[in-house]
């Protein structure tokens, strides 16, 4: 209807969405992982969710990247600055560069539409970073990104043998349910 009562010929998309849940969204990329080479620019992206773990599609949600060197008795922790790119489709790449050799800690919250600040899903993350690292290290599809699915895998193949070896029941009393 137009502002005088009359029927329009308009048609005009409507979407909705659910908002951002931190405890849903998650971090991925090399600028949480270990070995990341010093002196160089670190990525890793924010993927925003919502209440049904569905990725977000739009952008402008409010997160507080904090991302501190581990202090030592001798030297202690320096808060390095960080980038966020909002890429307006419910992701957000944070860049930083460690100059020190060491763990760092990265804390990241999101600001809700009441002003409430929640931890997102798996903080604090540690990442670390050596002067001999490999050659782009830090890229966000480099090396350490693949060396680190490769562990991962191994990892769950690990576990998995081990689980399926425990199902076997064979010379096992199962009468004795201790």
């Amino acid at each position: 209807m137009m502002s005088n009562k009359d029927l329009t010929t308009t048609a005009c998309a409507f979407g909705f969405y659910l908002n951002t849940r931190a405890s849903k969204s998650l971090c991925y990329g090399t600028g949480v992982l270990a070995d990341g080479q010093v002196g160089e620019e670190a990525e890793f992206i924010i993927q925003a969710r919502n209440d049904n773990g569905e990725n977000r599609f739009t952008g402008n949600d409010d997160f507080i990247v904090l991302i501190k060197t581990k202090g030592t008795e001798e030297t202690p922790s320096v808060e390095i600055p960080s980038t966020i790119v909002d890429k307006d489709d419910g992701s957000y790449s944070v860049k930083y560069t460690c100059e020190v050799e060491g763990e760092v800690s990265i804390k990241i919250n999101y600001r809700d539409e009441s002003g409430n600040l929640s931890a997102v899903r798996g903080m604090p993350y540690t990442a670390s970073f050596i002067a001999d690292a490999a050659p782009k290290a830090n890229q966000l599809v480099g090396p350490q990104l693949q060396k680190h699915c490769v562990q991962k895998i191994e990892e769950l193949q690990a576990f998995m043998k081990e689980t399926t070896s425990g199902l076997n029941t064979k010379e096992k009393d199962l009468t004795n349910v201790n």
